[in-house]
């Protein structure tokens, strides 16, 4: 049996956890990038979804000003002037919120002139 000498095996020790330390600190190092990585995917893919929902939103409120332009333009109408005249305030309104891309606030606005153009007096109220 060979002997060995207290530095050899001071050399050995250290050289094990030495090596055993860098496998922890890797592993530790491997866990952090897939977190990492996980989460910004995580919030990439939430970001799209926001962002369609917002488009359809958006395709809503513009669609919904086209209408009202359209119906405001036949002027075949059963109402009284007053509630005309509210009707293509509230539309104004609306394309004011379309440009600053307030499209919740729009569709309110289209709902709201629409009520007025139909005559429908107790969805106006039930608004305010």
């Amino acid at each position: 049996m060979q002997a060995i000498s207290q530095t050899e095996l001071q050399f050995k020790v250290y050289s094990y956890t030495d090596n055993y330390d860098d496998d922890k600190a890797g592993a530790i190092m491997k866990t952090l990038i897939t977190t990492l990585f996980a989460l910004i995917l995580s919030a990439s893919l939430a970001g799209c979804n926001t962002m369609s929902s917002t488009n359809q939103v958006a395709d809503a409120c513009s669609q919904g000003i086209e209408k009202l332009n359209k119906h405001l333009s036949t002027k075949n109408y059963n109402i009284h002037q007053a509630n005309i005249s509210r009707a293509n305030s509230l539309l104004q309104a609306a394309q004011v919120q379309q440009q600053f891309a307030e499209y919740p606030g729009c569709i309110e606005k289209i709902q709201r002139a629409h009520d007025y153009l139909t005559g429908q007096q107790a969805a106006i109220i039930s608004r305010l």
